[in-house]
């Protein structure tokens, strides 16, 4: 039986902050993509008046609403990769509903 696996792009949905995602990593470079299971976190980055990233980084606080100053809300996924807008992803959870349904399909029991 097919199933559907609804895939967002980072640009029309972020993940929470610490939710586990799968994240199809594409490289435009080498014309690939790379599936694999990570945690979102997110961080600020701070930018100069040139718009450009200085290379400081802020760790995110859910609880602290402040903004730093000159900063952008960005995130970081669990081996240090930034996303790119494009990119597509799904809560880790979809792929386990997947998965069990299959196996449900594919179980039987000889009595």
């Amino acid at each position: 039986m097919p199933r559907t696996l609804t895939l967002h792009t980072f640009a029309e949905k972020r993940p929470d902050h610490d939710q586990e995602i799968f994240y199809f990593r594409t490289s435009s470079f080498y014309a690939s993509v790379e599936p694999l299971f990570t945690m979102v976190e997110y961080s600020w980055f701070e930018y100069d008046e040139n718009g450009d990233q200085t290379g400081l980084q802020i760790i995110y606080d859910p609880s602290d609403p402040e903004t730093p100053e000159g900063c952008q809300l960005g995130i970081i996924l669990g081996q240090g990769n930034t996303v790119e807008d494009s990119d597509l992803w799904c809560d880790a959870g979809d792929i386990d509903v997947l998965t069990e349904a299959k196996q449900d399909e594919t179980h039987t029991d000889f009595l």
